[in-house]
């Protein structure tokens, strides 16, 4: 009901504008008395039922419409794919965001003139509607890029999401409002350039040739009569690219995933291959270190050896070596700032340690410090995206019960509490097929009976697997049964165990 009330304040509001300014229009048009200079609203009235009454009359609106419209489509696919190849691509964003600049600086009615010397005036709209409206899409397009998720980001590449689900799940998204703005924007400046093509190329049989003779007759009347509709053909044209793009904004935001998940393209990676992995070997260590190559024993599953890493001149790692065996259960321990997280991040992949080595056998997922959950979307949804076709809804209804989560997933993320997004967030991690397990203060933010609940649930499922965990609550370690490790001061081996 307030939502009808608020169309119809809006209808209201929108009728009262328009009474207004007509009145004005007739006062001014009494005033002036001259119908040259401005012809009444009866009179502009008058002079388009007789315009639309001549023989070609919609064909000269559909020739201008479709021209306008078919550069506008084509400013949307070449400037969107152009801002992707942007973004992924350096050296290609620095040459295309030149040219970008360069368009938007070149005045509309040079460019018409300077554009009459390449094409036919019948081809001309089309041209400048796609020149004027390109960089608009571009430049919005590649600024949504900014506004995608780095936390989210670095989630997929932790839990192998695959490209499709990253598109679908990520960036699309996070494209989507920068492509409504560019559309709203943009459609106003194809017309405008589109019709002042017109007036200037004069094809035959278009709006901008008609206005152009009415001007040179001084049928003002006829002027403002072919002006409306132009008004109404882009308030129209708007209208239906606006309703399209929010009906794309909502199949886009609908992900909810309420069966078992569709199977996934074959080529959508979602799992690495089992094998011995080695990451993080500094490019420059062969002239700065002498660090040798490392064995791992076959119990080993992970490695490290002699990590360093700064911050510019701050220095939060130095010599860090320990091995993890298959299976066991690992606390990195310590105060804060102390580089516990810098640590994991470095494990994780997520950051590259500036010496040292780290080697491991297996899969990794982890429990970030945030949540990093797909916000607009339900908790299903979260769940499938980094399981792809391994998502099963009845499984993961029972990991949600065992979290006290019954029936919570089909709710959306955001109008999820805390705790709860903690809670999710866990079962994610635990859902996922991997050998490596990677806790970062894990049961932040959950009161004491839960946390004691879910450290039940984790310790259930964390049989057979090899576990890191950050914490600074060393009672947390106890429960799940970790051998802590204590990091105090740097350069100092860490045999600090407990």
């Amino acid at each position: 009901m307030k939502s009808l009330n608020n169309i119809v304040k809006k209808i209201v509001l929108t009728i009262t504008a328009i009474c207004f300014w007509l009145f004005v229009w007739h006062f001014l048009s009494l005033k002036i008395n001259s119908s040259i200079f401005l012809p009444s609203p009866e009179a502009t009235y008058k002079a388009l039922i007789r315009i639309g009454k001549r023989a070609g009359f919609w064909q000269t609106i559909f020739n201008t419409f479709s021209k306008i419209a078919k550069g506008f489509l084509l400013a949307l696919i070449a400037g969107t794919f152009s801002a992707i190849i942007s973004s992924f691509v350096k050296i290609i964003d620095v040459l295309v965001s030149l040219f970008m600049r360069l368009l938007k600086t070149v005045p509309v009615a040079s460019f018409i003139i300077l554009a009459l010397l390449w094409v036919k005036s019948d081809k001309l709209s089309v041209l400048i509607s796609f020149v004027m409206v390109t960089p608009v899409v571009y430049i919005n397009i590649l600024q949504s890029f900014d506004n995608v998720d780095n936390n989210l980001l670095e989630m997929a590449d932790i839990f192998d999401v695959g490209l499709l689900r990253r598109l679908r799940f990520i960036y699309v998204p996070a494209l989507v409002s920068g492509f409504m703005s560019a559309c709203k924007i943009g459609l106003g400046f194809c017309f405008k350039a589109g019709i002042a093509a017109e007036i200037i190329g004069l094809p035959f049989q278009s709006i901008g040739s008609e206005l152009y003779k009415s001007k040179l007759y001084l049928m003002t009347d006829e002027l403002f009569a072919w002006t409306v509709v132009i008004v109404l053909m882009s308030v129209f044209f708007e209208g239906v690219c606006i309703y399209l793009l929010n009906k794309l904004s909502c199949i886009i935001e609908k992900t909810n995933i309420s069966r078992k998940a569709e199977n996934e393209n074959k080529a959508d990676k979602s799992h690495k291959k089992k094998g011995e992995y080695e990451k993080l070997e500094n490019k420059k260590q062969d002239d700065k270190s002498e660090i040798k190559d490392v064995e791992m024993s076959e119990s080993d599953i992970l490695m490290i050896k002699e990590i360093t890493k700064s911050y510019g001149k701050q220095k939060v790692l130095e010599n860090i070596s320990f091995n993890i065996n298959e299976s066991e259960r690992i606390c990195i321990y310590g105060k804060s700032g102390i580089g516990k997280t810098t640590l994991l991040r470095i494990i994780a992949g997520l950051e590259k340690a500036d010496s040292g080595k780290i080697t491991f056998s297996g899969r990794v997922s982890m429990v970030f410090q945030e949540d990093r959950l797909l916000e607009n979307t339900d908790v299903y949804t979260n769940l499938y995206c980094v399981l792809g076709s391994r998502f099963d809804k009845a499984k993961a209804d029972r990991h949600l019960k065992e979290v006290g989560l019954e029936g919570a997933g089909n709710k959306i993320v955001s109008e999820l509490s805390g705790g709860m997004k903690r809670r999710v967030a866990i079962v994610r991690c635990m859902m996922k097929s991997s050998e490596i397990i990677l806790l970062d203060e894990p049961f932040k933010g959950l009161d004491t009976i839960l946390k004691d609940n879910i450290i039940r649930y984790v310790v259930k499922y964390l049989n057979g697997r090899t576990v890191i965990m950050v914490t600074h609550d060393i009672s947390e370690a106890e429960k799940i049964q970790a051998e802590i490790i204590e990091i105090k001061n740097l350069g100092r081996k860490n045999e600090n165990i407990y």
